[in-house]
């Protein structure tokens, strides 16, 4: 064994990760011996053979104890099982700032898409809708989405904390009203730069109410325009833009 695995290792300048070697030398022996299984590399290494499949697939930790007890089983001398620990010390701590990095870019990703994707709020709104269905094929129904599209604003919503599904049948909205508790984070991405003002609010409400709001808007748009015409020079030209209609494709979910 010595002359074969560990003798070709030590011509390298560096040594492979503790598990790749295990995933290697597993395949030759199978290679050599085609009715040979992990249950049999398991018993060489004498370990249980559910523990070693976790860590030939990485779903396990190689410790300092496992790795010195199936070092000294695969024939390597001291010296050569203190290079393997510190390796395995070396790539876990890279492994875990990796980790962290993609943490921190997911959580930007998200954010941003949580503020210029009108589906997120609309779901959180829609729990506040009588005969809200925690369903996926019903939310995307009623918002006129994909399933798989869905799962992702459900994913997406779960990981920012924003939506808790407390069971099957009870999801809750953390934010309260989506309209006044905006994270902070998103309130200042969703800020334009200079004096020009945006906004966008999604609300369930009753249809009944609807006419009242066009009225409301209406009244607002002129109020607003009267105020615009009114002492100084126009100098410059704007554009207001209201959008105000329904996100679901049924009115009685």
């Amino acid at each position: 064994m010595k002359t074969t695995l560990e003798g070709s290792l030590r011509e390298r300048s560096t040594l492979p990760s503790f598990r790749r070697l295990l995933q290697v030398e597993l395949g030759r022996r199978c290679a050599r011996n085609p009715r040979y299984s992990l249950r049999a590399f398991a018993n060489f290494l004498g370990v249980d053979h559910a523990t070693l499949s976790q860590l030939l697939r990485g779903k396990r930790r190689l410790t300092d104890r496992t790795i010195r007890k199936l070092g000294v089983r695969l024939g390597f001398d001291g010296p050569a099982i203190d290079g393997f620990v510190a390796n395995e010390i070396q790539g876990a701590g890279s492994e875990l700032l990796e980790t962290r990095l993609a943490e921190q870019n997911r959580l930007s990703v998200d954010l941003t898409r949580l503020v210029n994707d009108w589906e997120h709020f609309a779901l959180l709104e829609l729990l506040r809708l009588d005969g809200f269905r925690p369903d996926i094929r019903w939310i995307a129904r009623v918002l006129d989405l994909t399933p798989d599209e869905v799962t992702l604003v459900v994913d997406r919503l779960v990981r920012l904390g924003l939506l808790v599904m407390e069971s099957r049948t009870r999801w809750i909205d953390t934010m309260g009203d989506a309209v006044t508790r905006l994270p902070a984070l998103a309130k200042e991405a969703m800020r334009p730069p200079g004096e020009f003002a945006t906004s966008r609010t999604t609300i369930a409400a009753s249809r009944a109410r609807v006419p009242g709001a066009v009225q409301r808007i209406d009244r607002f748009r002129r109020e607003l325009a009267e105020y615009l015409k009114g002492e100084g020079p126009r100098d410059e030209l704007f554009e207001l833009e209201i959008h105000f209609n329904s996100l679901t494709t049924t009115h009685h979910p």
